[in-house]
């Protein structure tokens, strides 16, 4: 057992933990799944998921890298990283192109994992001569199916410590808020 630390709270936890004992964040699983069939195979694909972004730069950041590399609007890399809590930003990668994703995002201090993808029925593949700004571009990109987030989190930090609060204001009676209590930032729930 090794200790590794938490991307939502920073603390340590088991290598083992499905979720951090502290916060409850779930904690990604590299070595296969739950479900026997799939436990004793080797995965063929990969996929990547962004696990911390550290400040409004980098999610600003994340959304740039996105857009390039999966050739994408702007639009629908601002709602992959911003609507999901964990997104999942390519799938059905070989290993050898998700670590150059990976390499390109942890060197913006981009948190990112790669992760076996057993859902994916076509590949990605990377072009790593393409002629953008960044030399890769993904040839048949699709957009991943993300996890169905059950829980609040804040736009702004990601943080799950969210309240939601009844406001009284001299125009509404008991209006609910959303407030995040690491950060401070509000907003009205179902928008973000």
């Amino acid at each position: 057992m090794a200790l590794i630390k938490c991307p939502e709270c920073k603390r340590e936890i088991s290598d083992k933990a499905e979720v951090c004992i502290h916060c409850g964040y779930p904690i990604a699983k590299l070595g296969g799944c739950s479900d026997t069939k799939q436990e004793h195979t080797s995965p063929l694909l990969y996929k990547i998921r962004v696990i911390d972004i550290p400040d409004q730069d980098r999610k600003s950041m994340a959304v740039a890298l996105t857009c390039t590399i999966a050739d994408i609007r702007l639009r629908e890399a601002s709602a992959l990283i911003e609507q999901n809590y964990s997104p999942i930003i390519i799938a059905g990668l070989s290993m050898d192109d998700a670590e150059v994703i990976k390499r390109i995002f942890e060197n913006e201090r981009i948190g990112v994992t790669i992760e076996p993808d057993y859902e994916s029925t076509q590949s990605t593949t990377l072009d790593l001569n393409a002629k953008c700004k960044l030399g890769v571009e993904a040839i048949n990109y699709f957009m991943p199916k993300q996890d169905e987030n059950d829980f609040l989190f804040c736009p702004r930090c990601r943080s799950k410590l969210v309240d939601t609060v009844s406001v009284t204001t001299f125009f509404s009676w008991g209006e609910p808020m959303n407030v995040c209590q690491k950060c401070g930032y509000e907003w009205k729930p179902g928008k973000r």
